[in-house]
């Protein structure tokens, strides 16, 4: 209250009027009567001279009321509303003082400062709001996906928004009184609520960033696969809230499948194949080696399938194949799979109950074997004829012939050939006493010997670009210059090197001597692109990405010429290394491809997260063109997936046209194999560029 007498008073009011502020004076009686307002006041209303009337006229409203609202308003920190002279709202942000005349209040002294321009743009702010929030819920409203927001309270999750997608998600609509959360946690797959609460547990504990894909069963009874992803903030109140989005990824997982099935399954048989048997056999010895069991790989081959083709044709020589996947699937229990190899051969897989003793499990295997025998005994019905057939079959057992899974193929591939020459529907097991083992190690001595002597070689496979013929680069195959056996093919000693990690120092000089060779060529004005393979092991070096970039650099080549290459099965042993050593080579500008690409199980989710420049389509399906739709469906597939992730698909083994025709159509970009030239030695390509029929 202020008061001190007329001196005082006179005091105050000057220095009201020469002040920024607003201010004026009512008196406090009934008639709320403006007796005064400074300049700064009368300026705002635009009312220079003259009376002011009454505050409540000022206000618009019955005077009795004016000082209580403006009272009012001082309390909620709103802004006074005052009438200006041209009939346009003055908005005053003010205080309201009593002012005491020897202990009575006389009068109201209103004192403030325009802020119309503020109100103003606070009222735009609000108007653009309020049409932002309207368009965001127009939106939310017809997208599928489900839009929520969820907020952390006392260590709980309490849905406080959420759009209408759920309905979408769940098959049917949700009553407004529905508590979602718990209507959500039990339309989530029992499989799958794991993965669920593994990502509510981690917005509890108010981690950032939320992914999780899993399926719901519909109250329609329909199961969608969904991806969650959410991420948490602060909200104004300290609270701690995720916004998310839940997409029905359904599509995308039945191509996964799709895909998967192709690249693990038979087209003509629909039995798996050997790219899945071996994945199952890599999976059964870590159990038998766990659980201290054996197991028995068996290698079955067709006896004169070739007369069935050649006499009946090679429909009814399908039909076989067909007919005969059917007896072994039927012949086979617990414990066992069927697979076909490739041709007339096929695969099984044992796993054996006995203990590891060698005579027992024998004759397991046996028995399983004489069930395959068994399943060819009734005829066939071919064409219209009674066509008998009968199997050589080749057995090895773990551990006792071999004590990995390639190695165990081997011996059994080579058991099934000396079935055949004893006759037809024999078997035989596999004999260390045949000089295997023996072989072996002088092999392992050789190759060591080799490494210190450099007895390798390069050759190199053009790689053809197919939208105009030239070749754009070449790949670096590796030769044996085995001073016994003369030049070996990688077949002959990869599998030994990787297994006895002599792939290492291999890997090393294949690496640093396609690097000089391709200096070679880049002095020489010939402009390739050059490819070199890395294995398993070299990806689990430490340091390894930086010792290529580092020789990349000391050989004085742009990255951009170099593709390294992994092979698909790589990249998926090594998911949790492999990104990082990829990422780090991409960033240095060196390109990276995906060898063999069908042939491994890569996450569709996990390949896309890889810098991966070029995908290599693995010739197992090239030899199955043409004329195997089965085989040719793949193929398309694997070119829209590598187009869809916005990388280059080149095919490995093209050996005729029709199969380089095919390619061409389905948009291919880049091809190798022997229609094209076989691996030619390093001073051979120069000449081969010079002759090339297919330049443009």
């Amino acid at each position: 209250m202020l008061s001190g007498g007329q001196k005082g008073g006179v005091r105050i009011g000057r220095a009201l009027e020469l002040g920024q502020h607003l201010a004026m004076l009512v008196r406090a009686d009934e008639s709320r009567t403006v007796t005064w307002a400074n300049a700064s006041m009368r300026a705002a209303l635009g009312i220079q001279s003259g009376p002011l009337g009454t505050l409540g006229e000022l206000m618009g409203l019955a005077d009795g009321d004016a000082v209580a609202s403006a009272a009012e308003a001082v309390e909620l920190g709103l802004p006074l509303a005052l009438l200006g002279a041209s009939g346009v709202d003055v908005m005053v942000s003010h205080d309201v003082v009593p002012v005491d005349d020897d202990g009575t209040c006389t009068h109201w002294l209103l004192l403030g400062r325009d802020v119309t321009c503020e109100h103003e743009a606070r009222e735009v702010a609000h108007v653009e709001l309020v049409e932002a929030h309207g368009l965001l819920q127009r939106i939310v409203d017809v997208v599928d996906d489900h839009v929520y927001t969820l907020q952390l309270f006392d260590g709980e999750l309490q849905t406080i928004a959420c759009g209408p997608g759920c309905e979408r998600l769940l098959g049917a609509p949700i009553a407004p009184d529905a508590d979602l959360d718990a209507l959500w946690d039990e339309c989530v797959h029992p499989d799958d609520r794991g993965l669920r609460e593994e990502a509510r547990e981690q917005m509890r504990r108010g981690e950032e960033l939320i992914d999780v894909e899993y399926r719901l069963i519909g109250l329609d009874g329909v199961v969608r696969w969904v991806w969650e992803r959410a991420r948490g903030s602060v909200a104004a109140d300290g609270s701690v809230v995720f916004d998310g989005t839940v997409t029905d990824v359904s599509a995308r997982k039945s191509a996964e499948e799709r895909i998967a099935h192709m690249a693990f399954h038979d087209d003509l048989t629909a039995l798996p194949n050997r790219s899945r048997f071996r994945e199952a056999l890599h999976d059964a010895l870590d159990r038998a080696r766990a659980n201290g069991t054996t197991l028995a790989v068996l290698f079955v081959d067709l006896d004169e399938f070739k007369l069935v083709n050649d006499s009946l044709g090679h429909s009814a020589g399908d039909e076989l194949l067909r007919l005969l996947a059917q007896r072994l699937r039927a012949v086979t229990g617990g414990g066992e799979l069927i697979a076909r190899h490739g041709g007339d051969e096929f695969l099984a897989l044992l796993e054996l109950s006995s203990e590891r003793d060698p005579i027992s499990s024998a004759a397991a295997a046996e028995a399983g074997a004489n069930r395959v025998h068994d399943a060819l005994d009734a005829p066939f019905k071919l064409a219209g004829m009674e066509v008998y057939g009968s199997a050589s079959i080749g057995v090895s057992l773990f551990p006792f012939d071999a004590d990995d899974a390639e190695t165990l193929l081997q011996h059994a591939d080579a058991a099934m050939y000396r079935a055949k020459r004893a006759g037809r529907g024999r078997t035989r097991f596999f004999a260390a006493a045949d000089g295997g083992a023996l072989a072996r190690l002088s092999l392992e001595t050789a190759l060591r010997r080799a490494i210190e002597r450099e007895e390798f070689v390069l050759h190199w496979q053009p790689i053809v670009a197919l939208p105009d013929g030239t070749i754009s680069g070449a790949e670096a195959l590796v030769r044996w210059n085995d001073p016994r056996h003369g030049l070996r093919p990688p077949g002959d000693f990869i599998e030994l090197a990787e297994q006895t990690g002599m792939i290492e120092p291999i890997g090393e000089w294949v690496m640093y001597e396609a690097l000089r060779q391709g200096r070679t060529w880049h002095d020489q004005g010939i402009d390739l692109t050059i490819a070199f393979n890395v294995s398993m092991r070299q990806l689990r070096q430490p340091g390894f990405a930086h010792g290529v970039i580092s020789s990349i650099a000391d050989c004085g080549l742009p990255p951009s010429s170099v593709f390294v290459e992994i092979t698909e099965s790589a990249a998926a042993a090594e998911a949790e290394t492999t990104p990082e050593v990829l990422h780090e080579l991409a960033a240095s500008g060196v390109n990276l491809a995906l060898d063999d690409f069908g042939t491994g199980y890569s996450s569709l989710n996990r390949l896309a997260e890889l810098p991966v420049k070029l995908l290599k389509i693995d010739r197992s399906f090239m030899r199955r063109l043409p004329g195997d739709s089965g085989a040719e469906r793949v193929v398309a597939l694997l070119l829209q997936l590598a187009q869809g992730l916005g990388v280059a698909a080149l095919a490995e083994g093209i050996e005729s046209a029709s199969q380089l025709d095919l390619l061409e159509r389905h948009g291919c970009a880049f091809a190798q194999g022997y229609y094209f030239s076989r691996p030619l030695p390093a001073d051979a390509i120069a000449s081969l560029l010079i002759a090339w029929p297919l330049a443009a």
